[in-house]
């Protein structure tokens, strides 16, 4: 299976090098991120170098893709309305300093017209949560 990588950040780079190892039996295919520089210097650390190539080259050459970009998911978190708050995790400064970094993207009208277009092809389907941990949240 040809896999491609959206985002090479802590998250996306640990992905890549454990199916670099062969931890995964996958083919890295292609890498994505906004900052395309930093994405071929990472790729270049891999014993099998992936392309580095813009999202759709990624969706094109990928039977699956991996989306990695924190910062990017965080950002349009934070452009979908008020009523919205993110609240991501993290367990280290360098995390938190990443996440932080999703204030200073700003997405254009074609970036979220593309990311509509994509998540159109993935409909919500089922619950949150099964009937057993329902219960435990005062759901069912």
């Amino acid at each position: 299976m040809r896999v491609g990588i959206v985002g090479v950040g802590t998250i996306g780079q640990a992905l890549a090098k454990a199916i670099d190892r062969g931890e995964v039996a996958v083919q890295l295919t292609a890498l994505h991120s906004r900052n395309l520089a930093q994405a071929q210097a990472f790729a270049r650390t891999l014993g099998r170098v992936p392309e580095v190539v813009d999202l759709a080259g990624v969706l094109t050459r990928c039977d699956l893709v991996i989306e990695a970009a924190t910062q990017a998911a965080l950002a349009w978190l934070l452009h979908q309305g008020e009523d919205v708050v993110p609240i991501p995790g993290t367990t280290s400064l360098e995390h938190l300093e990443e996440n932080l970094g999703a204030c200073d993207i700003h997405f254009t009208e074609e970036d979220f017209n593309g990311i509509a277009e994509i998540l159109k092809k993935f409909p919500v389907a089922g619950t949150r949560y099964n009937p057993s941990m329902a219960r435990m949240v005062n759901l069912d």
